[in-house]
Formats: structure tokens, sequence, C-alpha cells
């Protein structure tokens, strides 16, 4: 029998995984709580048991989405392997998980125009890319300290790579052209920092 915490942790990425279907396909503003009831099987009364209104759900999934990729930038710096090697992972990675879950690109687009109006999603996103920044710089750090990369600015050169994959991922989404993302990703990676390769 799962415990409670166990329970607790299962109906909220329950909702949570039906709020970011209902969100994709209807736009955040056009997404009623009932939607993500129908769409979760769950009740109402259990719904409100755990979020109190829609917009603690885009938080809760803002968070979600933006911890879960730090922190897998966060194990690669501790983990074996040259730098090129282990930031070729982290793209590799990011294009599998948007390609597996297509609808994480619009829900990144709703997220992105939220910030503008609710500044709780604004400052997790704030922090999320100066978080991500910060884990670029140490992991760019790491190939310069070993001799491997040849960069003068290590904060340059990752506040460069977010733009990258960011701008990638933004076109992706937006299905503005024929957007390959496991291949301009690593394309773009080699061209940013394989041309810093000591």
């Amino acid at each position: 029998m799962p415990s409670k915490d166990d329970l607790t942790n299962e109906r909220r990425a329950q909702i949570l995984q039906a709020a970011a279907v209902v969100f994709a396909r209807s736009g955040v503003d056009g997404a009623r709580m009932d939607d993500i009831v129908t769409e979760s099987g769950l009740s109402k009364g259990s719904l409100y048991w755990y979020f109190d209104s829609k917009q603690d759900i885009v938080i809760a999934l803002v968070d979600e989405v933006l911890r879960g990729e730090y922190e897998g930038l966060k194990q690669l710096i501790k983990s074996p392997g040259t730098v090129f090697e282990r930031l070729t992972t982290f793209v590799d990675t990011h294009a599998a998980v948007f390609s597996q879950h297509p609808t994480l690109g619009k829900l990144g687009l709703e997220f992105y125009a939220m910030s503008g109006r609710v500044p709780q999603i604004k400052e997790f996103i704030r922090r999320y890319y100066q978080d991500y920044i910060d884990a670029l710089v140490e992991l760019l750090q790491q190939g310069r300290d070993w001799g491997e990369l040849a960069i003068d600015d290590p904060t340059e050169l990752a506040v460069n790579l977010v733009c990258l994959l960011e701008g990638l991922t933004l076109l992706w989404a937006l299905d503005a052209g024929d957007v390959d993302l496991p291949r301009q990703f690593r394309r773009g990676l080699a061209a940013l920092v394989g041309s810093q390769s000591a």
C-alpha cells in the first residue's frame, strides 16, 4: 500500500500531467479547472485539495519542468567525461525531452506569455535562467581549468549556449521552418564550444 506522501506525489503528478495536456490544447487562458478535472480522471474536490487555483497549477508546472532540466545539468557537472561530451549529453537529453513531449513547446510559449502578467512565473523563469547560466559557467570553467577549452569568459559562452538552445527550441515550438532539434543543437554546440577547444 502506498504511503500518504507517495499518494500525494502521485496525485499532484497526475494533475500536473493533465494540466499540461489541457494548457497545450486550449492555452492557459482558455483552460478551465473542469477541463483539468476531466483530463486527470480525478474529482473536483481532489483537484482543489492539491491546488487552490489554475495559477497555482501553472506555477507548479513551471517549477517542475524547469527544475528537472536544471537538476540534469547539475548532475552532469559531477559526471565523468570531457566538457564537450557532457554538454553533448545535455543537448541530446534536452532535444529528446521536447521530441518525446511536443506539448512542452506550446506550454513553454504559454509560460513566457504569462511571465509578463504573473510576477511569480516571471521570477521562476528569471531564476531558472540565472541558475542555468551559473551551472553552464561551472561546467565551462572545468573545461578551462583542465585545459580542454581556451575561453576567456565562461559566462559569455554560457549565455551564448542558452540563447542557442532556447532560440532553437522557440523556433521548433512555433513550427517556424524545418527545425531538427537534435541535429541543430549538436551543430550549434560544436560551433560555439568546439571552436574554443584548446
